[in-house]
């Protein structure tokens, strides 16, 4: 009984699949609307690129005291890291020369100021005026999307353009087939308007290879974070944690016995 049972459902099963035609695409789908949306999406995205390079501000000028506190910032990590070439009295003088200016803040450029929060200063005109140009760039980020999105779904709504050559599950249906309300379509067949979104994400391999790999066309995440600014830097904290680590450090100089390992035979 269970085997007739069995035998009956994969019949009902192979009679659905056989109920089900594969379709045949016309080769103008290729020429009219998959090269069209595929070569639309890259000159929007290498104009989006440029666009953005030239409303992009200008990095601050650091100021001479500015300029300072970096160096010694990068002077006390050089100092740890290459210890070895000094000798111990030399790392240990220079040591003792540099923590307790660190500690009194004499190399910070405004000793007094509070650590910067991540939002900019509306009321400095600079700030204002790389706000006013940051939210130009998203403006030029979203609403190309935008119309994109409602030229793909006007002119090629509801047409299928292509199908994958390697097997799915039916996870990827929603994903891959939008605008199309049919449930018995295989799943490897792709829609007009998930065609836009898989070029939406995936182009950024061929923005690299066309722009490098530091290219404004597939980095909108990161213009994001500049719209609202990082965070601020405390730099009177980390001239304190450089004077912990200088005061902490083990020093073992290549100097040491270097008299008995030349001169012995």
């Amino acid at each position: 009984m269970a085997s007739s049972r069995a035998r009956d459902l994969q019949t009902l099963l192979a009679d659905n699949q056989m109920a089900v035609p594969d379709l045949f695409l016309d080769p103008d789908l290729r020429t009219w609307v998959l090269a069209p949306i595929l070569v639309v999406m890259i000159l929007v995205g290498l104009t989006r690129h440029y666009i953005t390079v030239s409303s992009r501000p200008s990095p601050p000028l650091l100021k001479g005291k500015d300029k300072r506190q970096q160096a010694y910032l990068r002077y006390s990590s050089l100092l740890l890291k290459h210890s070895f070439n000094l000798s111990e009295y030399q790392f240990n003088s220079t040591v003792q020369a540099l923590v307790p200016k660190f500690r009194g803040g004499e190399y910070l450029a405004n000793p007094d100021s509070k650590p910067a929060s991540g939002m900019p200063d509306l009321s400095d005109p600079s700030s204002l005026e790389g706000v006013t140009k940051m939210a130009r760039t998203q403006i030029v980020n979203i609403v190309p999307q935008a119309i994109l999105m409602s030229w793909v779904s006007s002119f090629f709504g509801g047409l299928v353009v292509l199908k994958l050559p390697f097997p799915l599950t039916w996870r990827f249906k929603e994903m891959l087939q939008s605008g199309i309300q049919t449930a018995d379509l295989d799943v490897r067949w792709v829609s007009s308007i998930s065609w836009y979104i898989l070029l939406l994400m995936g182009l950024s391999s061929v923005y690299a290879l066309l722009l490098g790999g530091n290219n404004s066309a597939s980095q909108q995440q990161q213009q994001q974070q500049q719209l609202f600014g990082a965070p601020g830097v405390d730099f009177k904290k980390l001239f304190s944690a450089e004077a912990d680590s200088m005061e902490l450090a083990t020093h073992k100089s290549v100097l040491r016995g270097v008299q008995s390992r030349v001169l012995e035979p």
